[in-house]
């Protein structure tokens, strides 16, 4: 098991990355969060990333901060909202700011901060599927489970590869695309 928290955590774990992009309004943004945060409570691989790097993302988050629980496994990435009880994802812009996990783009940056992290977002992996992008390859994993980081692979993972990356030693996956782009995305995320 694994900390996140003070809750303690199977792997793998599958982080569903909320991207406010992907929605053409606020409230199908908001009311899409609601229905996935029944999943939390049967599902303790499953963390809820919140992303929002809008102009709008402080007013758009105080229109979901009614409807959100204090729950361990939901992380925030909104790099302007400054105060919050919610725990934290930072950007590489942002690291070294309290938080639970960061994304980098580089082992070394993890390494440098292995002990401030419980985990680092690293890709993308394959093509990404909510942006434009090119993937690094299954084998940028490598360097760090070489370096015993506990590594959350994003871009372009589908249910039919998610299992090379966790194979390769990955702590677990982050998803955006094939979740939030599935007519089911609930059925996709329990799958």
């Amino acid at each position: 098991p694994n900390h996140i928290g003070e809750r303690l955590m199977p792997t793998p774990v599958l982080v569903v990355i909320h991207e406010r992009s992907c929605f053409s309004s606020c409230k199908k943004w908001t009311d899409s969060i609601a229905t996935f945060l029944p999943l939390l409570h049967d599902n303790a691989n499953l963390i809820l990333q919140i992303r929002n790097k809008s102009a709008s993302a402080e007013s758009d988050f105080v229109s979901l901060e009614d409807k959100l629980p204090s729950h361990p496994r939901i992380l925030l990435n909104i790099p302007s909202l400054q105060q919050t009880n919610y725990r934290r994802h930072r950007t590489e812009n942002e690291i070294g700011s309290s938080g639970i996990s960061v994304s980098v783009h580089s082992v070394e940056m993890a390494v440098k901060f292995r002990e401030q992290y419980q985990f680092f977002q690293f890709g993308p992996i394959y093509q990404p599927i909510s942006k434009a992008g090119v993937g690094l390859g299954l084998s940028a994993i490598d360097p760090f489970v070489a370096n015993r980081l506990k590594v959350v692979a994003v871009g372009g993972i589908t249910l039919s590869n998610l299992h090379q990356i966790l194979e390769k030693g990955a702590f677990g996956v982050g998803v955006i695309g094939s979740i939030l782009n599935s007519k089911k995305p609930i059925e996709t995320t329990i799958k």
